[in-house]
């Protein structure tokens, strides 16, 4: 997906810059919502009262669900971290949890960091405002991290853990988790099961997916 005709313009100039980098030599990361209606053959909603919950309203608000980060390349899986789904502000409200530069650098980074210096590898994050404030970039100037600079906006086709996280709904689900606990607790059993081969198979992919675009 895209919006401008600049945008496109970056992903055809990216596709042909990263084709000539080797695919084993990056490490994909996002974050993801999963909830206890992953999969589970089991839809769970909210209602008030005796009042009818709109079937477009069941949204991940509505039922036990956290946010989840992690990080992949070839031969490597990275802790995968949890978060919240909501988080109370100054003023006492409940909001939906935001992922900040703060918490970034210090919940999520640190799990893929080292991987990175030791093996020489370059990491991919997107353009979201927790990854590209000047205190990440500080930060992996500091730690002599590698990293994309220049990751198109809208293309998710090109990170490659969006695939796997098909494969870990799919197995959440199996699991039926019904409380954050259980969704808790059945996010860390499913990622511990996913194959090596399964994820070096979709890091070879991403030379594939440039191509198509290309």
């Amino acid at each position: 997906p895209t919006r401008t005709f600049r945008d496109v313009e970056r992903r055809n100039k990216f596709a042909k810059k990263y084709l000539k980098i080797p695919t084993r030599n990056i490490v994909f990361s996002d974050e993801s919502w999963i909830c206890c209606n992953e999969r589970t053959g089991k839809i769970q909603w909210c209602r008030k009262g005796e009042q009818p919950f709109p079937l477009e309203a069941k949204a991940r608000w509505n039922v036990p669900s956290v946010l989840i980060w992690a990080a992949i390349g070839y031969n490597f899986k990275s802790e995968i971290v949890i978060l919240p789904s909501k988080q109370r502000n100054e003023d006492g409200e409940v909001r939906v949890f935001r992922l900040d530069a703060e918490q970034y650098t210090r919940r999520c980074l640190p799990k893929v960091t080292p991987h990175l210096v030791k093996n020489n590898k370059v990491f991919q994050q997107d353009g979201a405002r927790s990854h590209i404030a000047q205190s990440v970039i500080r930060y992996f100037k500091r730690k002599k991290v590698k990293y994309i600079e220049d990751w198109p906006p809208y293309s998710p086709d090109f990170n490659m853990i969006e695939l796997l996280w098909k494969d870990l709904q799919d197995r959440v689900g199996e699991y039926c988790p019904m409380t954050v606990d259980e969704l808790t607790e059945a996010i860390k059993k499913a990622w511990d099961e996913i194959p090596m081969a399964q994820i070096n198979k979709y890091i070879e992919n991403f030379h594939l997916a440039l191509k198509k675009y290309r």
